[in-house]
């Protein structure tokens, strides 16, 4: 086990996603397979130590395990699963949401050379080996934990080390681009955060495109690059799973259909059973008994 995978067990005190003294820094560790998962995927560099990380994103598929990354530079909704985890080697994770401000703020310091035109829009989401230096600053980013009072001063400088050298790998400019002003990433963006905002609102796709000064076409293009999915697509799929998380503590399949934006709860009960495979009847059965 290296050194980042056993501070990652030692400070993650429950299974599942678990919050650290450093902002920003979380840590995922489970004993057993799990999946599907249903969630959002927040801009973050995320390392897999031990097991095999399976995100899905639409139709795209992403494992990785051991010694590799995985890199969003949006927020998703995506599935996920979780493979090759036992209590003698449970799957460990190490995840560091990053802010746009900060990736752009290291892209002016450095003057790193934007690769993508900004008439080009390319896929959000990527995983790469982890080098050496890498593994070597998010180690010492996690040794902070035993050490708190270094926190402060020495966690921004360790998380400014990381974004850049993200940025110094051969997909690093899908990083930039996602910060730069008036890329197309950065524009999709804006659109994603428009859209994560107000997700229980209808809107037309050509007044989005206009907002982000793009024709229809264009955006629509751009964005399906970017997300694997289409602008309403990608609210359904937000809408769809913060039902599943309303359903937990709901009583009503209606309530939360209109709570949600849909007008018509059979149709929320039609496309939520398309998606996960249960009507929502049934998941708040099945919650209720855990």
């Amino acid at each position: 086990m290296t050194e980042l995978a056993r501070l990652i067990d030692k400070h993650a005190e429950g299974f599942g996603p678990n919050s650290t003294d450093i902002p920003l820094l979380s840590f995922s560790k489970r004993i057993e397979p799990a999946g599907p998962l249903y969630g959002v995927q927040k801009l973050a560099f995320c390392i897999t130590l031990q097991g095999l990380n399976i995100i899905q994103i639409a139709d795209k598929v992403m494992p990785h395990g051991p010694g590799e990354y995985f890199i969003s530079t949006f927020d998703f909704p995506v599935t996920g699963f979780v493979e090759n985890a036992t209590p003698e080697k449970p799957f460990l994770v190490f995840i560091l949401e990053l802010k746009p401000q900060e990736v752009l703020k290291v892209i002016q310091e450095s003057d790193i050379p934007l690769k993508i035109k900004n008439n080009e829009a390319v896929r959000g989401v990527y995983v790469n080996q982890l080098t050496p230096e890498l593994e070597d600053a998010s180690t010492r980013l996690a040794r902070l934990l035993d050490s708190p009072q270094d926190i402060n001063m020495m966690a921004p400088m360790i998380t400014k080390e990381i974004i850049y050298r993200l940025l110094q790998e051969p997909q690093g400019y899908i990083l930039a681009a996602m910060a730069s002003e008036g890329s197309s990433n950065n524009k999709v963006s804006a659109a994603i955060s428009y859209i994560m905002d107000h997700y229980t609102e209808s809107f037309k796709v050509d007044e989005l495109a206009q907002v982000m000064n793009m024709s229809s076409s264009t955006f629509h293009r751009y964005f399906k690059e970017v997300t694997a999915m289409s602008p309403l697509q990608f609210q359904k799929q937000l809408r769809l799973q913060k039902a599943r998380e309303l359903l937990r503590e709901s009583n009503g399949v209606t309530e939360v259909a209109y709570q949600i934006g849909y007008e018509s709860s059979s149709q929320f009960s039609r496309e939520y059973s398309r998606m996960f495979g249960a009507s929502p009847r049934e998941d708040m059965r099945r919650f209720s008994l855990r």
